[in-house]
């Protein structure tokens, strides 16, 4: 995938964890001053949102950006991230002024085709949040502040109330040998942000295109 030149995979399997994961190398400032919309293509993965009155624009390509994505999860069980980075830190769910993007818990039925019901899992429609971040079915966002802050939808009270997630469109994102890799979802969001010890932050205006790994 355009802008993606790492791919690392973690086995721990039973509780198998399956973790893989595709990440451009490259800091970004802020990736928050110098976007704009007219930057954007069909084919373009960002992520776009005005927390507490600040827009963070981040596009993959400019200014070091780079689109990441990866999953975990078991034979049963399975769950997706995706970001478009900021500044890279120690780790991906680390890298500064980046919005992540999380769906999970799909219950996997070995019965039916797999990539199949993983493309199914972002159908376009209206999601809830998930209260418990790595437990149950929802969706669920975490963003790093410039000091390395973590602020979650689910951290401390994780109150969702008059906040919304719609997934838009999804497209299969398909090898030259036609093999299914993965999807790109688009969404558009509102939420609360938490820090776990009190605070709290307001994402209005939210949208991405993103790339999910299957």
């Amino acid at each position: 995938m355009k802008n993606i030149n790492r791919i690392a995979g973690l086995l721990f399997c039973s509780g198998i964890l399956i973790f893989c994961s595709c990440t451009k190398e490259s800091s970004c400032a802020d990736c928050l001053i110098t976007n704009t919309d007219t930057t954007l293509t069909d084919s373009t993965m960002y992520t776009d949102c005005v927390i507490d009155g600040v827009r963070y624009f981040n596009i993959s390509g400019r200014e070091g950006c780079g689109a990441e994505y990866w999953g975990g999860g078991s034979l049963i069980t399975h769950n997706y991230f995706a970001t478009v980075s900021g500044k890279s830190a120690a780790g991906s769910a680390n890298s500064r002024n980046a919005l992540i993007f999380y769906r999970g818990e799909q219950l996997i039925d070995t019965t039916k085709p797999l990539k199949a019901q993983k493309a199914d899992y972002f159908a376009p429609g209206s999601y809830a949040y998930k209260t418990v971040y790595a437990v149950g079915n929802g969706v669920a966002l975490t963003w790093t502040d410039a000091n390395g802050r973590v602020w979650q939808t689910d951290f401390g009270t994780g109150d969702q109330t008059g906040s919304s997630f719609t997934i838009t469109f999804k497209s299969l994102n398909v090898l030259p040998n036609g093999v299914v890799s993965g999807v790109n979802v688009s969404a558009i969001f509102t939420c609360n942000l938490y820090d776990g010890i009190g605070n709290v932050k307001k994402i209005t205006n939210g949208r991405f295109r993103l790339p999910i790994w299957i």
